[in-house]
């Protein structure tokens, strides 16, 4: 049987770990204009943490979406800086209801092979989150926004196992772009998941490797802002 995690919410509710996460992703849904914002990626990791711990876990990402939504209604409800929901609200739909199946949908022939939840980790949401606020509002044309976004944030393209004519322009076409998935920031840390052991223990590796090695092969530690995963 399945472990429903919105039933549930009332074990989780009152942890202060979990309610500050869910108020920090809250506010920055419902007041930013999508600046990044480093505290709030780390509360989304917190919160992916939370969940990931308990021998249940399953669908991370559609709990995150359940919990913040049962958040929201008892913040709105609390009255308060949380008295007008409507962006929180409109940003939440637009990334559960659009964004994230027409994602999928786009990508298909990319990511027929990955889960929701292996594309969908904490950090990735977060810059979804970022995409989303910085073209609206208004909220109120979600395909077009959607489009927009995809378009945004497929920002890279990865190995192309295709000969580039030096006398032929050969631009890829626009489903070979795509966002990596981000599993490091500088000032936020390493993301929780699959990957952290082995990115934690390399980062903790290169800072202690001879400056020297590292000037040879052109790398600063100190000038790594992100690490991510071409999926």
């Amino acid at each position: 049987m399945a472990y429903d995690w919105g039933m549930h919410w009332d074990s989780f509710r009152t942890e202060t770990r979990v309610q500050q996460a869910l108020d920090l992703a809250l506010g920055y849904i419902n007041f930013s204009s999508g600046t990044s914002d480093r505290s709030v990626l780390r509360s989304l990791d917190d919160l992916y943490r939370v969940i990931e711990g308990q021998k249940q876990a399953g669908d991370t990402v559609a709990v995150v979406h359940t919990w913040l939504r049962a958040r929201l209604h008892e913040l709105h409800t609390a009255g308060g800086p949380f008295a007008n929901i409507d962006q929180a609200d409109a940003v939440l739909s637009v990334w559960w209801d659009d964004l994230i199946p027409k994602w999928e949908e786009f990508h298909h022939d990319l990511l027929f092979h990955q889960t929701r939840d292996d594309i969908w980790r904490p950090f990735f949401v977060g810059r979804a989150w970022e995409t989303i606020l910085a073209l609206g509002p208004p909220f109120d044309d979600p395909v077009q926004l959607v489009s927009k976004g995809i378009s945004l944030l497929n920002d890279y393209v990865g190995y192309r196992p295709v000969a580039i004519l030096e006398d032929r322009a050969c631009e890829p076409y626009e489903h070979e772009r795509i966002r990596p998935i981000p599993l490091y920031i500088a000032d936020v840390g390493v993301a929780v998941g699959r990957y952290e052991k082995l990115i934690s223990i390399a980062l903790d590796i290169l800072s202690q490797t001879n400056p020297s090695i590292l000037s040879q092969a052109y790398f600063g530690i100190d000038l790594l802002e992100e690490l991510a995963l071409d999926p």
